[in-house]
């Protein structure tokens, strides 16, 4: 009687090691949060990073009328072929074909193209050379086309870093072992930055495809590598060895 009393309108009481675990998981969660933080600073940067390089294809030309005043456009200069070059590897049968261009307002430089360009062009041909915030981005000639590899090193950095340290922080939060925070620390975030840092630079400086193909390229590749992280280190009981 008296214990049926003392039962009724009492909360059920949690054993120690029950509340220690919902504790340890409400950690994770908040650990995964915290990591997302400057994960999505990241892929915000590599957003604006991308468009301050890559949006020159998408820019109306200066003085026409999609052009508005104070609006970024697209300069097209004169330029003149005053050199070609190929440069062949002989050991793979291959050959980079070069042509050097100077422009009206700057002094020459030298420019990839494609062999079909190369080929059309002569020395003293005039083409047109596209200029972006000051900077040269394309050559074009007849239809033909060659873009100029825009290298933004100190954005790209900071993207690096940023989804670096998010991403092992990450990859932590996953992992249910409290052991190697340190190891995880150090060498996921060594891992996620030198992989941001170089899939950036790729994205964004070499291929320059169009943005919802470069965002989904790079999406669907940091969320395969935190997954593959999170798995491999469950299986190996250890989240250092997850991404070493």
């Amino acid at each position: 009687m008296g214990e049926g009393a003392m039962g009724v309108g009492t909360e059920p009481v949690i054993k120690p090691s029950r509340r220690a675990a919902r504790l340890r998981a409400a950690g994770r969660v908040l650990i995964v949060l915290a990591g997302l933080v400057p994960v999505v600073a990241g892929f915000l940067l590599f957003v604006r990073t991308y468009d301050v390089t890559v949006a020159y294809r998408t820019a109306p030309v200066c003085g026409t009328s999609a052009a508005g005043a104070g609006a970024d456009c697209l300069r097209l200069e004169s330029g003149r072929v005053v050199r070609k070059k190929v440069d062949t590897d002989r050991e793979n049968d291959l050959s980079s074909y070069k042509l050097v261009v100077v422009r009206e307002t700057a002094g020459g430089d030298e420019y990839d193209v494609g062999e079909p360009f190369f080929q059309d062009v002569e020395v003293g041909t005039a083409i047109d050379v596209g200029v972006w915030k000051g900077e040269v981005v394309q050559i074009s000639y007849r239809g033909h086309r060659a873009v100029k590899p825009q290298l933004p090193w100190l954005p790209v950095l900071g993207v690096a870093l940023l989804i670096g340290v998010g991403s092992a922080a990450v990859v932590h939060g996953l992992h249910r072992s409290r052991e190697g925070l340190r190891d995880v620390v150090q060498v996921g975030s060594i891992v996620f930055t030198v992989g941001s840092f170089a899939g950036s630079l790729v994205l964004i400086g070499a291929f320059q495809w169009s943005f919802p193909v470069t965002i989904t390229v790079a999406v669907l590749a940091w969320l395969s590598t935190v997954a593959a992280c999170a798995v491999v280190g469950r299986l190996s009981f250890g989240p250092a060895r997850a991404c070493a």
